[in-house]
């Protein structure tokens, strides 16, 4: 799913930085931007961090030499497969839900463009896949306050400044159209995600999503073994 990378100079990195942020906090919706600043905004302690994670637990290690990739068809085997594809109670039916009710498909997510070392911008790939499996496993919808609380869980476990950026300029949103702290929503709901965070016993991007998909784990029995 990754294309050629793109040699940029340090000028023009700050330019898509400073251009992609501005534009991220103005319009979260646009993926294609919040996926440019998460690339230029020096994700590569935050990127080694969670390649070490990695490396360091048995699956984490063999996704990492697979390289797998969530794919179009992975959605339709999925979808088709199994009675499991068609139970929202499931991750492959909760999955299917979330991707379909929004009209999203897996090679809809951008693409990897500036990280030229081969094995962060896999690490990049997987994060932006794992997202999407988050979703589901959570129960998260799309609403901004939601997008806001997912961040907020994958800042503690993977420390990309992206991440933290996205939770400030949600809650400063937030608070401005509220009146304050007191009646924003998602400052309110900062200590779930926090709660959510911590309790989680397993660095997520080292889940065997794909095969928890294939054997139609039941969601609760998943976030129990997740320690949720």
């Amino acid at each position: 799913m990754n294309t050629r990378p793109l040699s940029i100079t340090c000028f023009q990195r700050a330019l898509l930085g400073l251009g992609s942020a501005a534009g991220s906090l103005l319009n979260p919706e646009r993926g294609d931007l919040v996926a440019t600043f998460s690339e230029v905004a020096m994700p590569g302690p935050s990127l080694t961090h969670m390649r070490n994670l990695m490396r360091r637990d048995s699956v984490g290690r063999i996704i990492l030499e697979q390289r797998r990739a969530v794919t179009d068809a992975d959605l339709i085997r999925w979808e088709s497969s199994s009675p499991a594809g068609r139970d929202p109670t499931t991750m492959p039916g909760a999955y299917v839900a979330y991707m379909r009710g929004n009209g999203f498909l897996p090679s809809g997510r951008s693409p990897v463009r500036f990280l030229e070392d081969p094995e962060q911008a896999y690490v990049m790939q997987r994060y932006r896949e794992c997202h999407d499996f988050m979703h589901c496993l959570l129960g998260l919808g799309r609403t901004e306050p939601e997008e806001m609380l997912l961040k907020v869980i994958e800042f503690y476990h993977t420390q990309l400044p992206m991440a933290s950026v996205a939770v400030v300029g949600q809650i400063a949103r937030d608070v401005a159209q509220s009146g304050g702290f007191r009646g924003s929503a998602s400052w309110n709901a900062l200590p779930w995600a926090l709660q959510v965070a911590t309790s989680l016993k397993v660095f997520y991007l080292n889940v065997d999503w794909e095969g928890n998909m294939d054997r139609g784990r039941p969601l609760e029995e998943l976030r129990a073994e997740m320690g949720l």
